[in-house]
């Protein structure tokens, strides 16, 4: 793939779940293009002394939104009355969780839990809330604005970049457990796919985008494929540029900035 119109220009981003890990990375190396970022708005549950030393720091170039869920219908309306019909570049979704948000002995313990005995009901609904219906209702709320953007030629291509997994990868699926995160991301990829296709028409591209195997603090072992945070997002945000109209809706593996692969649905 080549680059063209990657994102630059003073383009105005929105990221989704920010507060911490790959989306708090996210927001501080996209702060760190400077003049190719004109603002940055930051979405999470709760904000935390990262993120706000960050905001602080930035010049006015970062606005963190907190008391943003966008597992709960409800933000659709909070980011319609707050954006009203501004322009914005790009939109990446990274909020997402691998189960429901709970306190692990050991890693033992967490991939019991996703087994096909013990998985529940419950964590595949939260899942499927965070990881699927997250970027649709998101998407919804911030079309017109996505859609103002790409028709007001701001100088560089208008996007939506999706944080998605190899886990969501049918083909790829070798074991099984991982219910619930594996599901919601193999789901997530339709809905991106869906996305891209309706939004093509419009000048709008789409990239799904596995950012690699990265220490987030998920797993309690950091294992010999795990990479640094920073390293994984300087991948995801090349991967992110090289996302075109002619590869909207590709599904592709950042690797950390090495040259992108494509990835098996």
């Amino acid at each position: 793939m080549t680059v063209t119109n990657p994102m630059t220009t003073a383009a105005v981003t929105v990221v989704t779940g920010c507060n911490k890990g790959m989306g708090l990375e996210i927001v501080k190396q996209l702060l760190d293009r400077k003049e190719e970022i004109g603002k940055v708005f930051g979405l999470c549950r709760r904000s935390s002394p990262a993120l706000d030393t960050l905001a602080s720091n930035s010049d006015g170039k970062l606005v963190v939104l907190d008391n943003i869920d966008v597992s709960n219908d409800a933000v659709v309306k909070q980011l319609q009355d707050y954006f009203g019909q501004q322009p914005i570049d790009v939109v990446i979704h990274n909020a997402g969780a691998s189960g429901l948000p709970k306190k692990f002995a050991d890693d033992g313990e967490f991939f019991a839990s996703q087994s096909l005995a013990n998985i529940t009901m419950e964590n595949m609904r939260f899942t499927f809330e965070l990881n699927t219906l997250g970027p649709l209702r998101v998407t919804q709320a911030l079309l017109p604005n996505l859609k103002n953007a790409a028709a007001s030629n701001r100088g560089h291509l208008t996007k939506v970049i999706i944080i998605s997994s190899s886990g969501g990868s049918i083909a790829s699926v070798e074991s099984g457990g991982l219910y619930s995160y594996r599901t919601s991301k193999a789901a997530v990829n339709m809905v991106g796919k869906n996305i891209a296709e309706d939004l093509k028409p419009d000048g709008i591209a789409l990239g799904l985008i596995h950012p690699g195997t990265v220490d987030t603090g998920m797993l309690k072992t950091r294992t010999s494929f795990h990479r640094d945070v920073d390293v994984s997002v300087k991948g995801v945000l090349k991967a992110a540029d090289l996302v075109t109209l002619e590869n909207t809706g590709s599904f592709v593996d950042a690797n950390y900035g090495e040259g992108v692969k494509p990835l098996p649905w």
